[in-house]
């Protein structure tokens, strides 16, 4: 299965309503695409590959990035991703792999910049579930799926551990 997106004008008619249309993840596992809450035209899309699409050029035939292109996808599945909620740092995306890591990309110096985990990278296919504090732009919450993790709230100040753990 591939990820098809086609986007839409709703102001014309049905017939010629499809502006854009491209094919991703020819090889299926897509689980996850979030717009970037400032700039409208980049979109991020998460499987066993990160994308990146930028529209600014074309709506027709966007520009299509990839940070792990040509290199081996050793991180996981892409389960979750979010851009950074704060106007400083908006070009800024967290993603969550199935095996626990999280990686911080920088959109702007086109590269990884920040990574950490919750240490059990040996089990993959998880779930994993990210959101940046909208008051503390340094701050993440990671919501993993197994209770003894809990919810942990980490600041990309400090990759050493968590600053908080929230469990039940």
């Amino acid at each position: 299965d591939a990820l098809i997106a086609d986007y839409f004008d709703g102001k014309k008619s049905e017939d010629n309503c499809v502006i854009s249309s491209f094919e991703l993840y020819e090889n299926g596992d897509f689980y996850c695409m979030e717009y970037n809450a400032f700039k409208s035209t980049l979109l991020a899309t998460g499987g066993k590959e990160l994308y990146i699409i930028n529209f600014e050029r074309s709506l027709q035939e966007p520009d299509i990035f990839s940070p792990n292109q040509g290199k081996s996808a050793s991180a996981g599945v892409i389960t979750s991703l979010s851009w950074n909620k704060s106007a400083s740092v908006q070009h800024i995306l967290a993603c969550a792999h199935d095996n626990g890591r999280i990686n911080i990309f920088d959109f702007k110096l086109k590269k990884n910049i920040f990574s950490f985990s919750d240490g059990k990278e040996e089990q993959k296919g998880r779930e994993i579930s990210i959101a940046w504090n909208t008051s503390i732009p340094t701050q993440l919450a990671v919501a993993f799926d197994d209770e003894q993790s809990g919810v942990q709230i980490w600041d990309l100040r400090n990759n050493k551990a968590p600053v908080k753990v929230l469990n039940n």
